[in-house]
C-alpha cells in the first residue's frame, strides 16, 4: 500500500508501543523456564509473530500472555523466521541444546543477512550446514557443548545474546571471549538484565563473560515496558510539531535507545521527564555530533531530523547500518540528497548540512525497511509539499498500529 503524506504538525498524547527488543527476550526466557510464565504487553508485530511461531514449532506452548516453558521438542520442519534477524540469531544456539538438527529459513532480506559468527563457531565443530550461497537456509546440529566461544566485538550483539541465552543451561561452565571493543553494548546489557529476572547469573570479565553452567531459568510474571526505539519517531515529530507527551516509558530503562532523549536535548530540544510521562515541545534545533555505534536504530529518524537542523551535523559509528533490513546508510544518503540536503560520507562518518525544509512532491521507496517508512512520516511537517511513501505496509514488522497512532496525533495521509 502507498500513502500520500501531508506536512502537518503532530501533537497530543500517546502511550508508547511495547518494546520489540524486550518482547523477544522475555518470550525466549519464558520458553527456557520450565513451568508457567506470564508476559503481558508483548508487542503485536510481525517480528514477534516470527519468534512465537518458531518457539511453537520447537514444542513451546504459548497461549496469549502465558508461556509453558521447558517443553522443547525437535522438529524436522524448517523454522521460518520471517524477516526477523532477532528471531534467527537468538534461536539458532538455543535450538542447539536439543540433540537434533534444526533448520532455519527466512523471507525478505533476512536470508542474505550475515550469520558468519555462528558459521565460524560451529562449522569446525561439525554443527553447522549452510544450504546455498546465502546465509539462510542453514541447519544447526545439537547438542551444544559448554566451553569457550570467541567472538569479534564488531559483530551484531544479537549473536552474543543468542549464546548468552543458552550457555547457562549447559552441563558445565562456558565463556564468551570478545575480540576487540564490543559494539551495541546496550543490547547485550538488555539481554543480561532479562536473564537476571529469570534467575540466571553471568559474570562480566575484562574481555567478555564467564557463564556458570547447570543453571535453570525460573518462571516469571512481568509486563513489557514501552519502546524507546519507536518513541523516537514521536519525539522527533513533537520536536518539529506542536509538542507530544508519551507515557509507558520507564525512566530507568536499560534500553540503549533511551539515549534518544539526551541526543535530542543536545540538539536543543525542550524535554520534560517525569515518572509517568515524557513531553517534548517545539524548539529550534541545531547540529549535533552523534556516535550511533550503540544505537543504530536511531539513525534513520535522527539523520533526517538533522537535515533540517541549523548547522552541520556529524554521525559516526555507521557500519552496522549497512546490514539492517536495508542498507540504511545508503538509503539515508539517497533520501537526504533527494530532499535537498547536502551530505558527505567519509569512511564511517556522515556529515549532514541542515536546510530550512525538505523537498517533497516526490515518491520515496521504503526498501522493505520499517524504520525508513516511519522516519519519513515523523518528518512530514518539515517537507515543503506532500510526498508519497511506497509500501508503507513494512511498518507491520515492528509497529502495525503506527498509522493509527500517527493519525491520532494529527498526522494526515491518503491511501493510494
Amino acid at each position: 500500500m502507498d500513502i500520500r503524506v501531508y506536512p502537518v504538525p503532530l501533537t497530543g498524547e500517546l502511550r508508547a508501543p511495547s518494546s520489540k527488543s524486550l518482547s523477544h527476550r522475555y518470550l525466549i526466557g519464558a520458553a527456557l523456564a520450565p513451568g508457567i510464565s506470564r508476559i503481558t504487553n508483548i508487542l503485536d508485530a510481525e517480528d514477534l509473530d516470527a519468534t512465537r511461531l518458531a518457539l511453537l514449532s520447537l514444542g513451546i506452548r504459548i497461549d496469549g500472555d502465558t508461556v509453558a516453558g521447558g517443553t522443547w521438542e525437535a522438529t524436522t520442519a524448517p523454522i521460518h523466521c520471517g524477516a526477523s534477524g532477532s528471531t534467527v540469531r537468538f534461536l539458532m544456539p538455543v535450538a542447539m541444546h536439543l540433540d537434533a538438527a534444526t533448520t532455519f529459513t527466512g523471507t525478505g532480506r533476512l536470508p542474505k543477512r550475515p550469520l558468519d559468527v555462528y558459521e565460524s563457531l560451529f562449522v569446525p565443530r561439525g554443527q553447522y550446514v549452510r544450504h546455498g550461497i546465502d546465509p539462510l537456509p542453514a541447519t544447526v546440529l545439537g547438542p551444544l557443548e559448554p566451553g569457550p566461544f570467541k567472538v569479534s566485538g564488531s559483530v551484531s550483539s544479537q549473536f552474543i545474546s543468542g549464546l548468552l541465552f543458552i550457555l547457562p543451561t549447559l552441563d558445565g561452565p562456558s565463556s564468551i571471549l570478545i575480540d576487540g571493543p564490543l559494539e551495541s553494548v546496550p543490547y547485550v546489557d538488555l539481554t543480561l538484565a532479562v536473564m537476571a529476572e529469570f534467575g540466571i547469573k553471568v559474570h562480566r570479565t575484562q574481555n567478555g563473560f564467564d557463564i556458570p553452567g547447570y543453571q535453570t531459568y525460573r518462571p516469571l510474571e512481568t509486563a513489557v515496558e514501552g519502546d524507546y526505539s519507536q518513541a523516537a519517531f514521536w519525539l522527533v515529530g513533537g520536536a518539529i510539531g506542536a509538542g507530544i507527551t508519551l507515557s509507558g516509558l520507564r525512566r530507568d530503562s536499560v534500553q540503549g535507545d533511551r539515549a534518544v532523549v539526551a541526543m535530542l536535548e543536545t540538539m536543543g530540544a525542550d524535554i520534560t521527564v517525569s515518572d509517568q510521562h515524557l513531553t517534548i515541545q517545539n524548539t529550534p534545533l541545531h547540529a549535533v555530533f552523534t556516535d550511533l555505534r550503540d544505537t543504530p536504530d536511531l539513525g534513520p529518524v535522527l539523520m533526517l531530523l538533522s537535515g533540517t537542523a541549523t548547522g552541520t551535523s556529524t554521525f559516526t559509528g555507521l557500519k552496522r547500518l549497512r546490514i539492517k533490513e536495508s542498507d540504511r546508510l545508503g538509503v539515508l544518503q539517497e533520501l537526504l540528497t533527494r530532499t535537498g540536503v547536502p551530505n558527505r560520507l567519509d569512511g564511517d562518518t556522515l556529515n549532514i548540512v541542515g536546510q530550512t525544509t525538505l523537498q517533497g512532491n516526490q515518491r520515496f521507496h521504503t526498501y522493505d525497511d520499517h524504520r525508513i517508512a516511519m522516519a519519513l512520516c515523523a518528518m512530514a511537517n518539515r517537507f515543503d509539499q506532500p510526498f508519497i511513501i511506497e509500501d508503507i505496509d513494512v511498518i507491520r514488522k515492528s509497529y502495525p498500529r503506527f498509522l493509527d497512532d500517527y493519525a491520532m496525533l494529527g498526522g494526515r495521509f491518503d491511501t493510494l
